[in-house]
């Protein structure tokens, strides 16, 4: 008899959902803005989660996560509320331009001792997903942290869908995890995008998780591989993904962001770059609060100014220095028509850690050995490297 009346709530549940999401469908857009979302996002994104918990009170600490989701996607599909944008796929098709009304496929999935459940809703050109972590609690799952997108103003909505959730071990004596999340904005387009990377604090109740950082940049979304990837750690975090570069030549360039978090607030350290070439473009392109932490000499402020406004490019290729083998020349000049070359003496101690020594407006009369500009990857492409970091 319990058994039944909880089949029929779990049955009211999706009925309420397809009532909100049926009516979304083959409509034109009316906010093009946010691409087709309302702030009926929130109730669908709600129910959904909440008929998921439901049936978490069957659904035991050791209990198999994969036939879990593919019963779940199995009753959505049976209630109209999915659909494929592969036409050969079962069930309803739906191009990718036109995912609103209609739910996504939901993943679960076992992160360290916790269970993460990502749902997603439809949006025009994607998903927006949602995502949930839960703890066993000696009796059943507690979540304790959640991930959603519940604002729906042109200018604060930013759907988000997840490449990562990664979740850290517990440090010895501590019952705190770090949760870092990797993703990038759906799209349908331009292959420039938006990532995104967020790390948060996450203790036993879902009120007392921290957000500690929330970070989006522009990168390029290949095809082949995941935009952005990252491993997270008790002391630290490293993130990967391919950004814009200074070099007209280059599509573009790897970029690394490392952080310690055993302080008050993550810390940028290195490495901050793979090669000579990559570190003059972050000390560049960084503020000089930053770029500061990198260099020799406080006097390199008015080189910073220098080109870290406007345009600038590359004028040949790395040069290494034959009196010292740490010692590398990058020669950079600004995109206006009466500008010269400048020279960049970077100092390069293994594994990756880099210094800017000094600029001048003349070659350095011993930087002539080839040096290096080839692609380097820290952690993509299966290189999980992070043992040779200091």
């Amino acid at each position: 008899m319990a058994g039944s009346k909880l089949a029929s709530a779990q049955d009211l549940e999706l009925t309420a959902l397809r009532t909100i999401l049926v009516p979304l469908r083959g409509q034109p857009l009316a906010r093009p803005e946010v691409r087709g979302a309302t702030v009926q996002f929130t109730p669908i994104k709600h129910q959904l989660r909440d008929w998921i918990e439901s049936r978490f009170d069957e659904f035991p600490e050791r209990g198999a996560e994969a036939v879990l989701a593919r019963d779940l996607n199995a009753t959505l599909q049976k209630s109209e509320l999915t659909c494929s944008t592969n036409r050969n796929a079962p069930g309803e098709y739906c191009p990718m331009e036109s995912l609103l009304g209609y739910l996504g496929p939901v993943r679960i999935s076992r992160q360290q001792e916790l269970l993460l459940v990502e749902t997603a809703v439809g949006i025009a050109c994607g998903y927006d997903e949602s995502a949930y972590l839960y703890r066993w609690n000696g009796q059943q799952w507690n979540r304790v942290w959640s991930s959603e997108q519940l604002v729906y103003t042109e200018k604060q909505y930013v759907p988000q869908m997840f490449h990562f959730v990664k979740v850290s071990a517990i440090r010895s004596g501590q019952k705190n995890h770090l949760v870092l999340t990797l993703g990038s904005n759906p799209h349908c387009t331009s292959n420039w995008q938006p990532v995104f990377y967020r790390l948060w604090r996450v203790a036993e109740k879902e009120q007392a998780a921290v957000l500690l950082f929330d970070k989006s940049e522009m990168a390029f979304l290949g095809k082949d591989e995941p935009p952005i990837v990252g491993t997270v750690r008790t002391q630290d975090v490293t993130v990967e993904f391919s950004t814009t570069s200074l070099d007209p030549a280059t599509n573009n360039r790897n970029a690394v962001r490392r952080f310690n978090v055993m302080g008050a607030k993550p810390r940028r350290v290195a490495p901050i770059a793979m090669t000579p070439r990559n570190f003059v473009e972050e000390w560049v392109t960084q503020p000089w609060s930053e770029s500061s932490r990198w260099s020799s000499s406080q006097t390199l402020l008015k080189w910073h100014k220098r080109f870290s406004t406007g345009s600038v490019e590359f004028t040949a290729a790395t040069k290494r220095c034959q009196d010292n083998g740490d010692l590398w020349q990058v020669s950079l000049r600004t995109t206006s028509q009466s500008s010269t070359a400048s020279y960049f003496l970077v100092r390069w101690r293994k594994p990756y850690l880099f210094t800017l020594m000094d600029v001048q407006e003349h070659a350095w009369p011993k930087c002539t050995a080839p040096g290096t500009d080839e692609y380097r990857t820290l952690l993509k492409h299966d290189r999980l490297l992070t043992r040779t970091i200091p």
